[in-house]
């Protein structure tokens, strides 16, 4: 019998959880890990450590992000962007999903929301759009504003691509447009977005949803790597939460060989940095053993293995990591 298995979210921190400083104002995507923006404008992160909004509260956990999508001035859209996890293989099959609402003070809604997914990152050091067809975008005018609405589509993707960039990348006059309230000040679109993710698949996204390529219900193979705060052993929330899925989507006897492998960035020297991925790792296994899995095998690396070459912040953060994964 088969059953189908999460694959690992190959677009980090897709729920807006995990933070290096708890955003306070506006314009403060930047502190929400993993996350940038592609060229100077400054999408929202809104978290309920501090900054909030008052009328919508986040699809998922307690963090979300707010970004404009199209406006009067058209140099002033906004994009989101992240390093993936991995590198997409050529010719398979992802799925892509989040979920989006638009703002209740927005006058203008509007369709073609997408993706784009490259080989290099989108940068400009300009407040202005990319003009570009992007690999994936929603035909239909994203009209609500009172729940969250899940947006789901598929793509093949051409290989190499390792960075995820998400907006608006059509020009104004290919647009369909839908004035839902008069302008207070200025016509403009405001979405907020939540619950990134993308997973490789074979078969149909929309039935399936979060669930990826099926699985032994006693083999399951797919690693689930979790995420460090800088110069940080402590477990997040959110990270519990991620173990807590992680386990109860995989069918796991209490008997299994656990194998728990931790890392870092390199920013401190080689011995501090095989201190800190073993205390990563001890951080772990005591949090399975609070969820009954005590059956684990434990290694530490330091910044030995990074999963690429440390050269920026983002970089570095997809290094600062332990994989957990079920010998078979």
């Amino acid at each position: 019998m088969l059953s189908q298995s999460v694959a690992q979210n190959l677009i980090p921190n897709g729920s807006f959880e995990e933070f290096e400083s708890c955003p306070d104002n506006f314009r403060q995507l930047d502190r929400a890990l993993h996350w940038t923006g592609a060229n100077t404008g400054s999408p929202e992160l809104f978290h309920a450590c501090g900054f909030t909004d008052d009328f919508v509260a986040p699809y998922d956990g307690d963090g979300m992000a707010g970004l404009i999508l199209h406006a009067d001035y058209n140099n002033s859209v906004e994009y989101l962007q992240a390093m993936l996890m991995d590198t997409l293989q050529k010719g398979k099959s992802y799925c892509f999903s989040y979920q989006i609402r638009a703002s209740r003070k927005t006058p203008i809604l509007i369709n073609k929301i997408g993706a784009h997914f490259s080989k290099k990152k989108l940068a400009t050091p300009n407040w202005e759009p990319f003009y570009l067809r992007p690999t994936v975008f929603e035909d239909e005018i994203v009209e609500n504003r009172d729940n969250w609405q899940k947006i789901t589509t598929q793509f093949t993707a051409k290989g190499g691509e390792r960075f995820f960039t998400f907006g608006n990348f059509f020009e104004q006059h290919f647009l369909k447009e839908r004035l839902v309230q008069r302008p207070q000040m200025a016509w403009y679109s405001y979405y907020y977005v939540d619950d990134f993710q993308l997973y490789p698949f074979e078969g149909d996204c929309n039935a399936y949803g979060r669930t990826a390529e099926p699985l032994s219900q006693t083999h399951p193979e797919k690693t689930l790597s979790v995420f460090f705060e800088v110069d940080s052993f402590r477990l997040l929330p959110a990270v519990q939460t991620q173990i807590d899925d992680y386990f109860q989507t995989h069918v796991i006897l209490k008997t299994q060989l656990i194998m728990v492998k931790g890392y870092t960035d390199n920013d401190a020297s080689v011995t501090y940095n095989e201190a800190l991925s073993e205390k990563r790792v001890q951080s772990v296994n005591d949090y399975l053993r609070t969820i009954g899995y005590a059956n684990t095998r434990l290694n530490w690396f330091g910044e030995e293995q990074p999963r690429n070459k440390n050269t920026n912040a983002i970089e570095k953060s997809i290094n600062r990591r332990v994989d957990i994964f079920i010998e078979p």
